[in-house]
């Protein structure tokens, strides 16, 4: 590889980083705070919690605080509710299914 390859390569690769970075602290800007969170950093480990302040590139979960380039990616865990509306909408699916089966 020539010098000036190379020097495209870490060019690209430092842009890749940068802009997941970026996209990891919009998303955590668009989480409302309180909300729990699994975050999962860079070295794999996955952390939940409490989504905290996000300002700039400092995200705090629980008690822990995280540079956005920590960070892999971070989504919200599911809410009890939302828990509640997949199994009812699932027991509804099975009981209109056994419903027509039988029923015809």
């Amino acid at each position: 590889m020539t010098i000036s390859a190379v020097a495209v390569f870490f060019f690209a690769a430092s842009t890749v980083a940068k802009s997941i970075e970026e996209d990891v602290a919009a998303k955590a800007r668009a989480i409302k705070p309180g909300r729990k969170v699994e975050v999962t950093l860079v070295t794999g480990e996955k952390v939940i919690g409490k989504l905290g302040s996000v300002q700039g590139d400092q995200i705090v979960v629980g008690t822990r605080t995280f540079p956005a380039s920590d960070l892999k990616k971070i989504k919200p865990k599911m809410t009890r509710g939302e828990k509640w509306a997949v199994g009812l909408a699932i027991y509804g699916a099975i009981v209109g299914v056994v419903a027509l089966t039988l029923g015809g």
